[in-house]
């Protein structure tokens, strides 16, 4: 955007690169199309961190609002960013701000932000719902779907974890999919215009794409820079699970050898478990999988600038919100006389553009974080290579 010729490439007034062809409609049905009045755009899709609650996506668009397009797009609208391969980010309209040229003499402009479906969920207060009966999270997670909230939630995978039921509930919609996930430890998306809730066991797929920072090819996306994130907030040996519906009950995991060697280091979560063990489990695996100082997150950052092919940035947009997550990080350590390569599974995205040009900064955690043991997986059914109580 804004001005697509062949061949997916495009001129920008600084120099030609190869570029993402974006559309951008808003509107039922076919939409309308505003691609040649867009100037900018940006989007975060996904989580930063493993730790973090959903809070939902959302998608920045800046237009040249001389004749006054942003009319058009009032609250609730539907507005759509799409790639040439029909991967992309879709949601409502919540915001409008306005830039007026005084006088209306100059360039006038406005931002539109777009929100995604677990954002729009974020918003719906479920008042007195009496769907969430006792069964499996991912279950439960669909359990609105019928029921006339206009956010419709699609499983992915059928799920570990049993969660409580609740005669009545009142809060929010995204609050209580995040308890789900708590409690599941998988992820959420947002394709299209629903929620894909996707359970622990489907998140560990074998890696479609490999980050490097050798040279594109068909299944290899070339970074222009990568950070390496040691302990912080995801450093713990220490956690406690309540049970949300029964707030007398938690349950506490400890890795006491990370405890004589660092100290104590807390962390408490919300869940919808309905028995001990499966809360003492989450606890001692939350408690071990993340005791080590040591392990690592990343922060990866690519670009059209320096990858030839678009087609599989734009997939790898898609496959955030669709949880297909795990890829391949390769990576030189400072002084080392070769490349590490591992295996890590994407939280989040950014995605920030111009008509020159579209960066992206995926984040990653360690799959570690996700190895709950599967006896049949190639890459995660090995003997003595997980945790086997949880």
């Amino acid at each position: 955007f804004p001005v697509t010729i062949p061949h997916r490439r495009q001129t920008s007034s600084l120099s030609p690169m190869t570029q993402i062809s974006w559309t951008f409609k808003y509107g039922a049905g076919a939409g309308t199309d505003f691609t040649t009045s867009v100037q900018s755009w940006s989007a975060f899709s996904g989580r930063r961190n493993y730790l973090d609650q959903y809070a939902g996506g959302r998608i920045a668009i800046t237009i040249k609002n001389q004749t006054n397009l942003a009319a058009n797009l009032t609250r609730g609208t539907i507005v759509w960013v799409e790639g040439p391969n029909a991967f992309g980010l879709y949601g409502k309209v919540n915001t409008i701000e306005f830039n007026d040229y005084p006088g209306n003499t100059g360039l006038s402009t406005a931002t539109i932000v777009v929100e995604d479906a677990l954002a729009q969920a974020g918003r719906v207060n479920l008042g007195e719902f009496a769907g969430y009966t006792t069964g499996l999270s991912t279950a439960q997670a669909v359990a609105t779907n019928g029921y006339g909230y206009k956010v419709d939630v699609t499983a992915n995978g059928t799920g570990s974890a049993t969660v409580s039921g609740v005669t009545s509930y009142t809060g929010t919609m995204l609050n209580r999919l995040n308890l789900l996930t708590n409690s599941e430890r998988g992820q959420m998306g947002a394709p299209l215009n629903g929620v894909w809730f996707s359970s622990r066991d489907s998140l560990l797929q074998t890696p479609t794409y490999t980050l490097t920072r050798n040279t594109q090819s068909t299944n290899q996306i070339t970074y222009s820079d990568f950070r390496r994130i040691q302990a912080g907030d995801n450093f713990l040996n220490y956690a406690q699970v309540f049970e949300e519906t029964s707030p007398g009950n938690i349950y506490g995991g400890a890795n006491n050898d990370s405890i004589t060697l660092w100290g104590r280091v807390g962390y408490s979560t919300n869940t919808l478990l309905t028995t001990a063990s499966a809360g003492l489990s989450l606890a001692a695996w939350l408690a071990n999988t993340q005791s080590d100082p040591t392990t690592l997150r990343y922060e990866v950052d690519f670009s059209t600038s320096n990858n030839a092919n678009p087609a599989p940035l734009e997939a790898l947009t898609y496959a955030v919100q669709t949880n297909a997550s795990a890829v391949n990080l390769v990576y030189r350590v400072p002084g080392a006389g070769a490349d590490t390569t591992v295996l890590a599974i994407m939280e989040g995205i950014q995605i920030s553009a111009t008509p020159a040009e579209t960066r992206f900064t995926v984040y990653l955690s360690p799959q570690d974080y996700y190895q709950y043991f599967k006896l049949d997986s190639a890459t995660f059914g090995i003997l003595d290579t997980s945790r086997l109580g949880w």
